[in-house]
């Protein structure tokens, strides 16, 4: 099976864009490690439009009912590696499952840096930051 579109990454933007890819009759897969990313970790999230201020998890809980709605297609694994193969891109998962697309979109965020000091653990998303 060939993908019109495969999203590495769901975390606000991934989601988005399955989102308005489905809506727009596209045979879309999402592929993450970990659904919600950074956002869904974060407390209090209070720069987010529509919202003065939303705990994360329950906002990715609202994308993630969001994707359901439209039936995006997901899975939660790795990408070990992705490249051009002929006028498709190949996208190699660590289950080494081998997916197929004419187009490819990379929202894989960001991981902070841990500082490795004292109480860094603890106080996470608790002000600390």
């Amino acid at each position: 099976m060939v993908y019109d579109l495969i999203i590495i990454g769901a975390g606000p933007a991934g989601m988005t864009a399955g989102v308005f890819a489905k809506r727009k009759g596209l045979k879309a897969l999402l592929i993450s490690k970990d659904i919600g990313g950074q956002a869904s970790w974060t407390k209090d999230i209070e720069n987010y439009m529509g919202f003065q201020e939303i705990d994360g998890t329950v906002l990715m809980e609202r994308f993630a009912a969001q994707t359901q709605d439209v039936q995006l297609e997901e899975k939660q694994v790795s990408v070990r590696d992705v490249h051009k193969e002929g006028i498709l891109f190949k996208v190699i998962t660590e289950a080494n499952e081998e997916l197929l697309t004419k187009t490819i979109i990379i929202t894989s965020g960001k991981k902070p840096k841990m500082l490795d000091i004292p109480g860094e653990v603890e106080f996470r998303n608790k002000g600390v930051s």
